[in-house]
């Protein structure tokens, strides 16, 4: 490690002690030690005071991070094997620490470029499965594609040999009231496909669980799960009795269970079984999953629950994020995930007995962005890579004419492709926006990290805020506070399921959760006031209000007391769209978009603290999606998303048709202008959220003969 990089991890755990006592032991001891490292070069001497550092249980958390970092290093300098051993502590025992985290997690990667791989002779191939997305799902007997026909949004499978397609179901429809396939699983016997139902409209948001049969003149069997607002098949028991499946409420809140289907239809028993892929066991007894080894959002682990006892256990365990993949049928190898090696590659190892019975093999570098859909019987392994990405540009602004006068440029930002949701703090000097640093792609478009990047110094390296220890599965929309000393950002956990508010102080970085809605209500999109220490939220109702009759709404809350005032209330009949907060520069005015059926929208302005909307402007939005709007700097025009196109409109009313100012090749959404006016940024996907390609790896089985071999492998 660079003599530089490490006297910058240590100047960083000091700096959070500015305040401590200049003759503190650790604080001292730190010191010295990394003078020792890098400066006198004296190893063994460093090492010394980085055990003592480490051995002292008193020790503030960000030193003991530093001296483990450094006690890695040195062991590594030195040759010796207690490196990976120091390293795998540090992100055991202090994953908080990101900075020290990062670097250890990279040293990992490292030292395990050396472990053992497939041989130079494999006998696999892979090549992409064209016009397919990650919907798709093989069949068993791998005579099939099961994929949703997004023309009439009726599920449909191809056949892999001749490559015709036949509709399952006759009864999709996309529109202002669209019902429609998607996620499905096929039974062992390939003979039925389970897949997720959607109904939606104004009035109906709900999905269920269909059975399609591929026998003719077979009806669909539907399954429900109460209150459920979707519901989504992950595997078959071997018999065909029972479903897993994940599901999520209306009134908040995510599970997994098991369904009996046939007879015993609408049985449900909760198992509780990570947040990854899941799977049957061959006997069925059993399903193995992948979730986060500390029970929060850490890296994942995969584990056995015995459906009988309820006993779990640890199959793999690792500092690295181990996605479960499944076993192939018909043998006893469970393939799987893995960035032990920086990236995420596809791994091996022999399964027996519900226990791991070997060490890893490397199958397949360098996965993408990968999402699994599947094995096939004889050896195939299908899988999807998500080519759809976010990042954050930022394009020329004119207030005196209202317009874009340049093409939009991407951000610089070490998280290429998964960084969105720009803020400028309120004195323009820094941006902050949110990335995804784990490499699982799944949910898609989701952050876990904040990010606060100075704009006067490039080279200064960017403040990143992790959110471990409150379990958050997702963080999203950071806005800063008027004062520009802390920003808001809003963030998901899933076990248990809550929605949240957070506030990140800067510099000390202390944070804390400010608010949850209300049981039952969710809330997506937010904005901070420049006038006061005031966050505007979008509140949505449960079930979109109509089973209980609540209406969507808009909260004013006082950061600073708690306090909660409602602003405004979402006509019958009516619902805010997504995105469709945003307050004028001198936060005296809030303006809101609401929906008025699937595709019309209607923008409203009316005062921050409540009173009488005025409607300025209907319009359609092609997408049916959420309405992206920022007010313009000069507080006389709104600028909203519509489409693939940037539009002005005046607040007065008194200009003509709304202008077009912008166009973009994609999808474009989180609009912020710089306090200076002249500058504009959002998030921007190149191509629709789940843009995605399908491949199939092939010739698994004789891979696996490979490995079996006893000759030795290099």
């Amino acid at each position: 490690m660079h003599t530089l990089t490490r006297l910058v991890l240590a100047a960083v755990a000091l700096g959070v002690l500015a305040g401590a006592q200049s003759q503190d032991r650790p604080e001292v001891q730190l010191k010295a030690a990394v003078y020792k490292e890098t400066v006198e070069g004296d190893h063994q001497g460093a090492i010394a005071l980085y055990k003592q550092i480490v051995a002292n249980a008193s020790v503030p958390r960000p030193i003991a991070a530093a001296a483990l970092l450094g006690l890695g290093g040195c062991y590594e300098k030195l040759g010796q094997q207690d490196a990976r051993k120091v390293y795998e502590r540090l992100l055991a025992e202090y994953s908080d620490q990101a900075q020290e985290a990062a670097a250890a997690r990279q040293r990992l990667a490292a030292l395990t470029a050396g472990a053992p791989a497939r041989a130079g002779d494999s006998r696999l191939t892979i090549r992409r499965v064209p016009n397919l997305g990650m919907s798709a799902k093989p069949s068993p007997d791998g005579k099939y594609l099961a994929f949703t026909d997004w023309k009439s949004g009726n599920l449909a499978i191809r056949d892999v040999a001749t490559g015709a397609t036949k509709a399952l179901t006759r009864d999709g429809v996309l529109g202002d009231a669209s019902r429609y396939a998607e996620f499905s699983a096929w039974s062992r016997d390939s003979r039925r496909i389970a897949c997720v139902w959607y109904m939606e409209g104004l009035k109906e948001d709900r999905s269920e669980l269909r059975v399609v049969s591929l026998e003719a003149d077979t009806p669909p069997e539907t399954i429900t799960i109460p209150g459920a607002r979707w519901i989504v098949p992950l595997d078959w028991s071997p018999d065909g009795s029972r479903i897993l499946c994940s599901y999520g409420l209306a009134t908040g809140g995510s599970g997994r269970a098991l369904v009996g289907i046939s007879r015993s239809a609408g049985d449900k028993q909760d198992v509780s079984v990570g947040d990854w892929v899941s799977e049957f066991t061959r006997d069925g007894d059993a399903i193995l999953y992948s979730a986060s080894a500390d029970g929060k959002a850490g890296p994942r682990d995969i584990f056995l629950r015995n459906l009988k006892t309820g006993v779990t256990t640890p199959i793999i365990q690792h500092p690295a994020e181990d996605l479960l993949v499944g076993v192939l049928p018909g043998t006893d190898w469970l393939f799987f995930a893995s960035d032990r090696r920086g990236r995420l590659d596809l791994w091996v190892v022999p399964f027996r007995n519900g226990k791991a019975n070997g060490q890893p093999v490397l199958v397949k570098q360098g996965l993408g962005r990968f999402y699994p859909l599947g094995f096939t019987n004889d050896g195939r392994y299908y899988y999807a890579t998500l080519s759809a990405t976010d990042d954050v540009f930022l394009a020329d602004f004119d207030p005196a004419t209202g317009r874009v006068t340049s093409e939009a440029r991407k951000f610089p930002s070490r998280w290429d492709g998964v960084s969105g949701g720009p803020s400028f703090s309120p004195d323009g000097a820094s941006l902050a926006y949110v990335v995804k640093r784990g490499p699982s792609p799944v949910p898609v478009h989701t952050a876990d990290s904040l990010v606060v990047q100075s704009l006067k110094d490039p080279t200064a390296e960017p403040v990143v805020v992790g959110f471990e220890e409150f379990g958050l599965a997702s963080v999203h929309a950071p806005c800063w506070l008027a004062d520009g000393k802390a920003v808001a950002v809003g963030g998901r956990r899933d076990h248990p399921w809550e929605s949240a508010l957070y506030r990140v102080e800067l510099p000390s970085l202390r944070k804390t959760r400010i608010y949850s809605p209300p049981g039952g209500h969710g809330f997506s999109g937010f904005e901070c006031s420049s006038n006061g220490p005031f966050i505007y939220v979008r509140l949505v109702a449960p079930g979109s209000g109509q089973a209980t009759g609540q209406l969507d709404r808009v909260i004013r809350i006082d950061v600073t007391d708690g306090k909660e005032q409602e602003v405004f209330s979402a006509p019958q009949g009516q619902g805010i769209s997504s995105y469709a907060v945003a307050l004028s520069p001198d936060g005296r005015m809030l303006s809101i978009v609401t929906r008025l059926d699937r595709y019309r929208r209607a923008l409203l302005v009316l005062p921050s603290e409540g009173g009488t909307p005025q409607q300025i402007l209907e319009f359609r939005q092609p997408s049916g999606g959420g309405v992206s709007h920022v007010w313009a700097p000069d507080g006389r025009s709104i600028l909203y998303v519509q489409g693939k196109v940037l539009r002005s409109v005046r607040v007065d009313g008194a200009g003509a048709s709304p202008d077009e100012i912008f166009q973009w090749t994609g999808q474009f959404f989180g609009l912020r202008f710089h306090p200076n006016g002249r500058l504009l940024a959002f998030t921007g996907r190149t191509t629709y959220s789940g843009s995605s390609e399908v491949w199939v790896i092939e010739n698994l089985r004789d891979e696996l003969k490979m490995l079996a071999s006893p000759v030795k492998r290099p």
